[in-house]
């Protein structure tokens, strides 16, 4: 008897060696923006980020970017200066427009709060604005400035005298912020003579001052102009006072110190009378009152109450920012009437100032020349 065998191919599938074999084509993903070719999708994705970013589409009105999402808007502003970049689709409200249609939208609010979507299709990227526009109305203005200039004339700065300023000017609501500008300010004034029967420091004062600042900028009136730079100057932050020419005193000033910084800038003669705000008395407290007064005198006038001047270093009604500018206008003022060590000796205090530091060392240098000479 035998035994049967079976084919091997039988109990065994096709190997497929005798097939032909064709090798798979390597597949790499492609930039579409310029072509470059990478191994893999995640190479491809580092490459797109860092050379070709999705950009974000924004907001900019009069050249500013807008990077907050919540704006207040104050000033009217025409409809050829708001622009949007790397935007491909707009929406108002939630109404899709083109992006000239937004833009008129904008301009011709008032008194509107409006919602901004913005969306570049390349990448889906989105950025989002809420807008709360508030244009003053000129007559608003006008009447909201002459109860603050009955209020300054009156002489009597109280807490009391502010919060009446606030309720007389309630009925007019286009200029909210405006009020609420100017009423900081004033309470800054009290909070930094600590007068008026006020219960805010002196720090508390600065902060008024500064949310102050940030309200009036929007406005662009000769009163919120005045009171900005007046609030610069408290702050410590110069110009050239080409801004406040309605107020040629608190120009002069402003640009005195400036000079000292930027000796070779070419800036125009400033007005000595002018029409605005110069014929109405803007409340200042008393160390700023002061200070007006003596950055008007000659470097002699200076020198000859340097004394004066100097007994604010040990005052405790004075505060850092001020004294600070009493020991600028005492350094210049030495350096002008040729007091060598007498400037010297008050530069050293500001040497180390970011801003002040090196002017203050080349006058600091020319004592040490003179001293080697001798």
């Amino acid at each position: 008897m035998g035994f049967w065998h079976t084919g091997y191919l039988e109990f065994h599938e096709s190997t497929g060696l005798s097939d032909i074999y064709i090798a798979p084509i390597p597949f790499f993903p492609r930039c579409q923006k310029c072509g470059q070719e990478f191994p893999d999708v995640d190479a491809l994705a580092l490459h797109r980020f860092e050379k070709h970013p999705y950009l974000q589409p924004a907001l900019l009105i009069d050249g500013v970017e807008f990077v907050a999402t919540r704006h207040t808007i104050s000033k009217q502003i025409e409809a050829k200066n708001i622009r949007f970049t790397n935007t491909s689709t707009c929406w108002v409200n939630g109404e899709q427009v083109t992006a000239a249609v937004l833009s008129q939208r904008i301009a011709a609010a008032r008194q509107k709060f409006i919602s901004v979507r913005l969306r570049n299709d390349e990448g889906a990227v989105e950025t989002s604005y809420d807008l709360d526009i508030g244009i003053p109305e000129k007559n608003d203005i006008i009447e909201v400035e002459k109860r603050f200039f009955e209020l300054s004339s009156a002489g009597n700065l109280t807490v009391i005298s502010i919060n009446n300023f606030i309720q007389v000017t309630r009925e007019f609501l286009s200029v909210r912020s405006y009020v609420d500008g100017l009423s900081m300010y004033l309470y800054g004034v009290l909070a930094k003579d600590q007068r008026g029967k006020t219960s805010l420091t002196r720090e508390d004062g600065r902060a008024r001052m500064t949310s102050a600042q940030q309200l009036l900028s929007r406005f662009n009136t000769p009163l919120s102009v005045v009171v900005t730079q007046t609030i610069n100057f408290n702050l410590n932050a110069f110009n050239d006072g080409l801004s406040v020419k309605n107020s040629p005193q608190l120009a002069r000033v402003m640009q005195r110190f400036w000079r000292l910084l930027h000796p070779l800038e070419n800036l125009p003669v400033l007005p000595d009378e002018t029409e605005g705000v110069r014929s109405k008395q803007v409340p200042l407290d008393v160390c700023t009152n002061q200070l007006l007064e003596w950055s008007l005198l000659s470097s002699s006038s200076v020198v000859e109450k340097r004394k004066e001047l100097e007994k604010t270093f040990s005052d405790d009604n004075w505060i850092p920012d001020d004294r600070f500018k009493v020991q600028i206008l005492l350094v210049d003022a030495l350096n002008n009437e040729g007091e060598v060590k007498k400037c010297s000796d008050h530069a050293r205090r500001l040497r180390h100032h970011p801003q002040w530091g090196k002017w203050a060392e080349s006058l600091i240098q020319i004592d040490k020349r003179e001293r080697i000479e001798q």
